[in-house]
């Protein structure tokens, strides 16, 4: 769907805690960069407590950062940030067309996007040039597109698995990029470690199935990150990384 005039010398480290096998816990994954200023997240919101916290924390000079639904409630995370925001949240595909040529004609682009359960939400920050985005993919269609888009000179800004079916979003983009599908944590562990080395970080991590689908693209500095099943290890590591300078890029909760 076409939306018109769309340190190899710092180690990756990555905290991982292991799952007993047959658990139906969520996995809260998390990667960290350096920053500074406030930042504030939160998980398991119903929608109208969603609004409210966004609310308040636009307020105090916030912007949404990331934004990620799993059957029904909301993860999010705010950081300092400037200019108009939009979110709407359970929108069909045709619903997400509407609105987002409403907002692209304003000058604003798709931020972040998850799905879940077939419905997208997505956020819309201000931003310039090119914009492509392709919703219900099979791997196949995606890799097809991906390979256009890249070759016009587009990289993936947002990735998606939600039942099997491949969303994501394009935009301007001069760099490397690599993603992979289907990967365990143990796999997706390697080919972060091969591409951090490789001067590559992560940009996009989502989970479908039990298995790993993320994009990496270059980028710089330092990189953490976090794969637990428990929200207390979650924030206590973030306290961590917190203390020492980091703030986190994105925030997910897979199943």
């Amino acid at each position: 769907m076409k939306l018109a005039a769309i340190c190899k010398d710092v180690m990756t480290i990555a905290i991982v805690l292991t799952i007993p096998a047959g658990a139906m816990a969520d996995t809260f994954f998390g990667v960290w960069t350096g920053g500074k200023g406030a930042q504030w997240w939160r998980s398991g919101m119903s929608i109208q407590q969603m609004k409210t916290a966004d609310q308040q924390n636009f307020g105090k000079g916030l912007r949404l950062q990331s934004l990620a639904v799993k059957n029904g409630r909301y993860t999010a995370v705010w950081r300092p940030g400037r200019g108009g925001q939009w979110w709407h949240a359970g929108m069909s595909v045709q619903q997400l067309k509407t609105w987002d040529q409403k907002y692209f004609d304003k000058g604003m682009r798709i931020h972040d996007l998850s799905v879940d359960n077939g419905k997208v939400t997505a956020v819309w920050r201000p931003g310039q040039g090119a914009q492509w985005w392709h919703a219900g993919m099979s791997i196949q269609n995606f890799k097809d597109q991906d390979k256009k888009y890249f070759d016009e000179g587009l990289r993936l800004s947002s990735l998606v698995v939600d039942d099997g079916k491949y969303t994501a979003v394009w935009r301007p983009g001069t760099d490397a990029q690599w993603w992979k599908a289907g990967m365990t944590l143990a796999e997706f562990k390697a080919q972060d470690q091969k591409h951090f080395n490789n001067g590559l970080r992560i940009h996009a991590v989502t989970k479908n199935n039990g298995r790993y689908t993320a994009v990496w693209r270059t980028g710089r500095g330092g990189q953490r990150w976090a794969a637990t099943g428990s929200i207390q290890t979650f924030k206590d590591k973030d306290r961590a990384f917190f203390q020492s300078g980091r703030r986190l890029k994105f925030l997910e909760r897979l199943n």
